[in-house]
């Protein structure tokens, strides 16, 4: 996360591929050297479980699989001005 005046600015993030499998099978993702760029954002929240706590989605417009709606064109929501972007 990158801060200014105590404010969050954005974040830097890499880009990664999926290495070799471990024993379990399972491929783990590799950063891709000198891939890091940056994303600006005056609010960021962090996802990190398997379940998603609705109350602060309150008040936006839902997908019927439970995903929040976005304007497929411009990313905002349907709260004015509030914006999502998916990092692939």
């Amino acid at each position: 996360m990158i801060g200014e005046g105590g404010k969050v600015v954005g974040m830097e993030c890499v880009r990664t591929r999926l290495g070799e499998a471990d024993e379990s099978g399972r491929r783990r993702p590799v950063a891709l050297k000198g891939s890091n760029f940056r994303v600006t954002a005056d609010t960021i929240i962090s996802a990190t479980g398997q379940r998603v706590d609705p109350r602060p989605l309150r008040g936006l417009q839902m997908n019927r699989d439970g995903t929040v709606w976005v304007n497929p064109e411009t990313n905002e929501t349907s709260i004015k001005g509030f914006f999502l972007e998916a990092m692939l």
